[in-house]
């Protein structure tokens, strides 16, 4: 079982710079679990600072964010503005605080690498109720979209470079860097329903790109707060400081080249795993 992103900083720091699961996503979600089960409890296991539960409180007649960091529950308690629908618990993802067979849906959103898998999918089986959802995704590395649609390839080299040079000894899974969908997707072989739908081709998440969005990312990723716990914050600001430079005298050499830079986005690919409970006969 995997600790991080145990701080209350490392929470707020969550809040503002991680994006929220697609809509679209979340209503395939949905329209998922309607088809044979009503939408009365959900709970959002890894919920840290409560994004994917807010998204899917005004669904459902309750939910519960569970995380096994409780500084994140209480960013996640602190941002709640659902007027009781959702409670959130400190609680490891594979001892999920609700009755047997009790739950219509189970979300884990960018958290799932996380987890020991069998147990995790024993427990989702304990708390689903017969026609239950369990649905897991997440979302890949980010890329910067120029105005025309290109990829700003190097832009992105920046954030690989930090990722996979700077900070490659402090990630704590061999090849999370790289991409957390091969992980999701191998896990629907443990998974005992028939019904399993996977989905790495139609979801995806755009936002306004800026410097401040990128370098406050990087500051989330656990292998950077690793890195700052192991060398002190004088490193890590450091760190930070010399990719802003980085980053900044590539985008004065794009606009000086005529590259409208000011409306690039920055795009990912969203994943989607969801499995149903069989319905009681």
């Amino acid at each position: 079982m995997f600790r991080a992103f145990e701080g209350s900083q490392h929470a707020r720091l969550y809040v503002q710079f991680r994006p929220e699961p697609p809509p679209a996503l979340i209503d395939r979600v949905l329209q998922f679990v309607r088809h044979s089960s009503p939408l009365h409890r959900a709970v959002d296991v890894g919920c840290g600072n409560g994004q994917n539960t807010r998204v899917l409180a005004p669904h459902f007649e309750s939910a519960l964010g569970t995380d096994i960091s409780p500084a994140q529950v209480a960013e996640a308690t602190r941002n709640d503005t659902s007027g009781g629908v959702v409670t959130y618990q400190a609680s490891p993802a594979e001892e999920i605080p609700a009755p047997d067979g009790s739950v219509n849906l189970v979300t884990a959103s960018m958290c799932f690498h996380w987890f020991d898998q069998q147990r995790f999918f024993a427990e989702v089986d304990r708390v689903l109720a017969p026609g239950g959802v369990v649905a897991i995704y997440g979302y890949k590395e980010p890329s910067i979209r120029l105005a025309n649609g290109t990829v700003w390839t190097e832009f992105d080299d920046i954030v690989r470079e930090v990722s996979h040079v700077q900070l490659a000894k402090y990630w704590r899974i061999p090849g999370l860097m790289e991409d957390l969908t091969p992980v999701t997707r191998e896990a629907a072989a443990l998974i005992s329903y028939p019904e399993i739908e996977w989905d790495e081709q139609s979801y995806f998440i755009e936002r306004p790109f800026s410097v401040e969005l990128a370098l406050g990312e990087i500051a989330t990723w656990s292998c950077f707060q690793d890195m700052v716990a192991a060398c002190g914050a004088a490193d890590g600001d450091s760190l930070l400081r010399r990719t802003r430079e980085k980053m900044c005298a590539l985008i004065n050499d794009a606009q000086s080249r005529g590259i409208d830079v000011a409306s690039a986005t920055e795009r990912r690919q969203s994943f989607l795993l969801m499995a149903r409970k069989p319905a009681a006969k």
